[in-house]
């Protein structure tokens, strides 16, 4: 099995960064055009969801598969149209000073050897998921610091995500 793992230090709380994972339909990944969850579970292992790729005719079908509260959580990739034989993604949150914390988003993988002349081989695949997941954690991390990121036009200091905009 293969993995790539990107971290980056985040300018918001651990809480506001949790926030954002845990949420299996918000909308702060750029490389979905956007994900809705499937059954009743909404957060915890069991819960499934369906993203489909922006930019591409693409979709990943996961479900959790293991979630610890405020820490992290992991997905396996159930179905998808990538050239991929199986896929787990791990998203997780560590304290890193006041206010501060460090994301980190890790994707192990294993490709579908008959598929991949369409990703042109193995290290092509590889080079895409390196990028993809960068700009995952890039993603989560503009959306943590600007949910935290005081509100200039109402006055209020220090907004935390969820509150009215």
């Amino acid at each position: 099995m293969y993995s790539v793992t990107h971290a980056a230090d985040v300018l918001a709380p651990p809480a506001a960064v949790w926030r954002l994972v845990a949420d299996l339909e918000a909308d702060w990944n750029p490389l979905f055009a956007r994900s809705q969850l499937v059954g009743a579970a909404r957060r915890g292992v069991g819960a499934e969801r369906q993203s489909w790729l922006a930019g591409e005719d693409g979709r990943f079908d996961e479900r959790v598969i293991d979630w610890a509260e405020g820490s992290w959580l992991t997905t396996e990739v159930t179905s998808t149209t990538l050239p991929l034989a199986s896929a787990k993604l791990t998203l997780g949150v560590e304290p890193c000073g006041a206010g501060r914390s460090t994301a980190i988003v890790v994707v192990e993988y294993e490709p579908q050897r008959e598929a991949l002349s369409r990703f042109g081989g193995v290290f092509r695949l590889r080079a895409r998921l390196c990028k993809d997941t960068q700009r995952m954690i890039e993603g989560l991390k503009r959306a943590a610091e600007g949910a935290t990121r005081p509100d200039v036009s109402s006055g209020v200091a220090g907004r935390v995500l969820g509150a009215a905009r």
